[in-house]
C-alpha cells in the first residue's frame, strides 16, 4: 500500500502555565483553553493561528465559571442548530 495519508498534527498551545480547561469546536478548528494561573480563557485554531484571549479575570472560580458558562452555551447553540 503507497496510500498517502496526510499527517494529523496540532501546534501546541504555548505561555500556558495552569491550563484547566480544553475543548475543541470541529466546525471552527478552534481550540479553547483556561489558564487557572493567567486568569484566561483564550482560542486558537488547530493550526496555531489567531490565538486570541476571549476572557481575562483576576479570581481562578471567575475563570473556570465563565468556561463552564461559555461551553455550554456553545453546545445549547449546537443542539438547537440541527
Amino acid at each position: 500500500m503507497n496510500a498517502k495519508v496526510p499527517d494529523e498534527y496540532m501546534i501546541p498551545i504555548e505561555n500556558l502555565m495552569n491550563p484547566r480547561a480544553l475543548d475543541f469546536h470541529a466546525a471552527s478548528e478552534f481550540i479553547y483553553f483556561a489558564d487557572a494561573t493567567s486568569y484566561i480563557i483564550g482560542r486558537q485554531k488547530i493550526d496555531g493561528t489567531e490565538r486570541d484571549t476571549i476572557l481575562k479575570e483576576g479570581k481562578n472560580e471567575m475563570v473556570a465559571l465563565h468556561m463552564e458558562l461559555f461551553l455550554l452555551s456553545s453546545q445549547i447553540l449546537a443542539t438547537t442548530k440541527n
